[in-house]
């Protein structure tokens, strides 16, 4: 087995055994605490990025591609999704974890 494999084996067998003691009645719970953590993952991905992101934008304006009103709204739009998808994910998780425990 590689290291990766190895990686993803150890949280998808404790995943799988906790998901086996869990009542078939929480499963709409679990499907959404895992899309919160989808949506979670992706607002870190998109926060990680933003760097990388404003500099296209910024190549752009200086290429002429893009003008800089385009690129102020860009920017802002750039800056809010990784806060938005935070808080969409944040309170997935919540639901998914008032569903469990009534």
């Amino acid at each position: 087995m590689t290291r990766v494999s190895i990686l993803l084996a150890i949280p998808v067998g404790f995943i799988s055994h906790i998901a086996e003691s869990i009542p078939v009645a929480h499963s709409t719970a679990q499907f959404i605490g895992i899309l919160g953590f989808i949506i979670s993952l992706t607002a870190a991905w998109l926060q990680w990025d933003l760097p990388h992101r404003i500099s296209r934008l910024e190549d752009k304006l200086k290429d002429g591609r893009l003008e800089s009103a385009a690129m102020a709204r860009r920017i802002r739009w750039a800056q809010m999704m990784p806060m938005f998808f935070t808080v969409i994910g944040a309170s997935l998780l919540l639901v998914a974890v008032l569903q469990m425990f009534p």
